[in-house]
């Protein structure tokens, strides 16, 4: 893959078709999916390579917001939230630039980045990341779609970990009234 975008004439050409069979050949879900961790071995150091700042990428599409999603969920399955954190924090920056602040991939690589913050202990960066996506899903997908409700069980979680129990037991409690 290295000597791939390393080729000549044209870098960009050849960075793009990188990206894209990279996206076609990792596995889509990482998380919590051991069969998929050893392809994922294999390819994240393509991944990282093809997706390096540093190459001129095509920017239509969301082929590099993807593999960068999917790269940090692959790591931070593995337990490594600290080398996870820039690879969240990029996509969603790719993301929110490409699809919007409210598009659906967004708001995943959203949730995806305050999970790793909460893994790293930075809690309070976490619950107003999540603070903002459960207003942000209430408005998209509405009080009582799935993943509104895991936004707010999200944020229960940070509520705790700061020790905000009252807000916490309240929250919890709005969630179990609309499941």
């Amino acid at each position: 893959m290295q000597a791939l975008l390393r080729a000549q004439p044209s870098k960009h050409d050849m960075a793009t078709v990188a990206i894209r069979l990279l996206r076609d050949a990792v596995p889509a879900d990482p998380w919590n999916n051991p069969p998929t961790w050893p392809l994922w071995r294999e390819l994240l150091p393509h991944v990282l390579g093809a997706t390096d700042v540093r190459h001129s990428l095509d920017p239509t599409g969301d082929d590099v917001g993807w593999l960068l999603h999917h790269a940090g969920l692959y790591v931070l399955t593995r337990g490594e939230p600290d080398s996870a954190q820039p690879l969240h924090e990029r996509a969603l920056r790719l993301r929110r630039s490409m699809l919007g602040e409210d598009h659906p991939d967004t708001l995943e690589s959203a949730t995806n980045l305050a999970a790793n913050l909460d893994m790293l202990g930075w809690h309070e960066q976490a619950r107003q990341l999540d603070e903002d996506l459960l207003t942000r899903y209430r408005r998209v997908l509405g009080e009582n779609h799935p993943q509104t409700l895991a936004s707010a069980s999200n944020l229960v979680a940070d509520l705790r970990a700061l020790g905000r129990d009252d807000e916490a037991n309240q929250l919890e409690e709005w969630v179990r009234s609309h499941r």
